[in-house]
């Protein structure tokens, strides 16, 4: 019967909602970081990578000692 008092206590508790509610927002919230700053490293690896090539190209387009 103590069992059965507890969980009634524990259904009609709206703190443990609220809780899960907020650790729910945390969760899409730590989703949406990883998605943009994955998306960002792919980003920022392709133009450092375009800049690379440009500068190689630069450099071998100067005058050669040949």
């Amino acid at each position: 019967m103590q069992i059965l008092r507890r969980l009634a206590a524990l259904w009609s508790d709206e703190e443990a909602v609220t809780s899960v509610e907020y650790a729910l927002l945390l969760v899409t919230v730590a989703l949406a970081a990883v998605v943009a700053f994955g998306h960002a490293s792919e980003e920022c690896s392709s133009v450092y990578n375009r800049t690379s090539q440009v500068l190689q190209d630069a450099m071998g387009a100067g005058c050669s000692s040949g």
